[in-house]
C-alpha cells in the first residue's frame, strides 16, 4: 500500500490527532493542490476536475471540519463582501468535536467551525473570502449572493 493510501486509511479512521501537514502530505499523494495560507489563515485544497474549493484553518490541530479566507482585493476585479452569502449554522456532535459548524451552501465546499455559534460564524466569513480567492487563482467563476444585502 503506498504511503498516501495509508495516510488515508489513518485519517479516514477519525483520529484526534491529525493535522494540517497529514492533510498537505496526503493531497500531495493523490495530486490534490494544498496550498499554505499567505496572507490569511487557511489552507487552500483544490483539484482542477472539481468544482469544491476547501479552506482548511492552519491553526486547528482537530480538523474535523474545515474551510478558511483572505479578504483581499485583486486589480480590476469587484469585491465580493463575504457578509452577503447565505451562512448555515449546525451544532457539531461530540464525536465531531463539539461545537458548532458554518457552511456558505452558495460556495461548494465552503465551510469552517468555532467552539461558539459566533466563532463559527467569524471563521466562515473568513472562509468566504478564502474561497473567493481560490476561485478567482483557478479561472472560475465566483457566485453572486442569492440575497441582497440587508
Amino acid at each position: 500500500m503506498a504511503n498516501a493510501d495509508k495516510l488515508l486509511e489513518r485519517m479516514r479512521a477519525n483520529p484526534r490527532d491529525r493535522r494540517i501537514e497529514d492533510v498537505a502530505a496526503l493531497c500531495d499523494g493523490f495530486g490534490i493542490a494544498c496550498t499554505p495560507p499567505r496572507k490569511g489563515s487557511h489552507y487552500k485544497v483544490k483539484h482542477v476536475e472539481r468544482p469544491e474549493i476547501l479552506t482548511i484553518p492552519a491553526d486547528q490541530a482537530d480538523l474535523h471540519s474545515g474551510i478558511g479566507a483572505v479578504h483581499r482585493r485583486s486589480a480590476g476585479i469587484t469585491e465580493m463582501n463575504p457578509f452577503d452569502y447565505e451562512v448555515d449554522i449546525l451544532p457539531l456532535s461530540a464525536a465531531d468535536g463539539g461545537g458548532y459548524t458554518a457552511v456558505a451552501p452558495e460556495l461548494p465546499g465552503c465551510r469552517s467551525d468555532g467552539e461558539t455559534p459566533q466563532e463559527a460564524l467569524d471563521n466562515i466569513y473568513d472562509a468566504i473570502g478564502c474561497w473567493i480567492e481560490a476561485a478567482r487563482e483557478m479561472g472560475r467563476p465566483v457566485p453572486q449572493p442569492r440575497r441582497a444585502a440587508a
